[in-house]
């Protein structure tokens, strides 16, 4: 942008309303190149590995939750014996960054080992200082099409300080997600999408996640093929679990 542009964007008026986290997200992931490394928290199922998964998924996405017991081969290249043979396998993040646009899906980082830790803040940096040797001996170097998706439950500035400060810097953005996803709200049909967002709000166990309305909706599509036969009271106790009653109260107020 040049200097005339540039001022012109500078003392712009704002906007009549700001975007809340769940569009900055949605922008930052239709954007890989502008925003290659991005950081959500949010409580668990409100939708943000959904979100990574499902808006403007490159033709490669890799996926893995991290745990304390994984180390750095479980991201990069494992080793596999089949019939007594042994050989070497790509991990996700090995995956990811060998194809020529993908997107790699980090979930709980906060939660892995300290060497899964240290292998992962090199992986977010630029792509020329990103490169690994890999067990095998051969070495994979970060390409600029890779987009990294970080999340977690806690918001950064609450992480062990040592870690908020070393994610702070090299994640933009860091987002604290609430409600659901406005792609996932969407997806579900009309009679349900208010009372979705609403329960979605709901205070401490009252709270009801994306997950059960997409086991909802699996069970309407078993229904709507033959394959299960159930009354939606019945597959709303299975979805909803203890929120079921809740649940289909709002939903029929809605209807009212």
């Amino acid at each position: 942008m040049d200097d005339m542009k540039l001022e012109e964007w500078t003392n712009g008026a704002p906007p009549a309303e700001a975007l809340d986290d769940w569009r900055v997200y949605e922008l930052a992931l239709r954007n890989p190149d502008t925003f290659p490394c991005i950081y959500v928290a949010g409580a668990p199922g409100c939708g943000k590995t959904y979100s990574a998964l499902h808006v403007a998924p490159p033709k490669v996405v890799e996926c893995v939750t991290l745990q304390q017991d994984m180390g750095p081969r479980d991201l990069f290249m494992q080793q596999s014996v089949e019939a007594g043979t042994s050989r070497w396998i790509d991990g996700p993040a090995t995956r990811a960054m060998k194809a020529e646009r993908s997107r790699l899906i980090l979930n709980e980082l906060p939660n892995a080992s300290a060497d899964v830790l240290s292998a992962s803040y090199a992986l977010l940096e630029s792509s020329e200082t990103s490169t690994f040797a890999l067990p095998d001996g051969s070495t994979v170097t970060k390409g600029g099409a890779l987009q990294i998706v970080v999340t977690g439950n806690q918001r950064i500035d609450t992480l062990d300080p040592i870690m908020r400060d070393a994610l702070a810097s090299r994640l933009t953005p860091a987002l604290w997600l609430e409600g659901l996803p406005p792609e996932a709200v969407a997806w579900l049909p009309a009679i349900f999408r208010n009372v979705a967002r609403s329960v979605a709000m709901a205070p401490g166990d009252a709270r009801v996640d994306l997950r059960a309305w997409v086991q909802l909706m699996r069970i309407a599509d078993a229904i709507d093929a033959g394959d299960v036969d159930m009354t939606f009271h019945d597959a709303a106790r299975i979805a909803f679990g203890r929120n079921a009653a809740s649940v289909i109260e709002a939903l029929e107020t809605e209807v009212d």
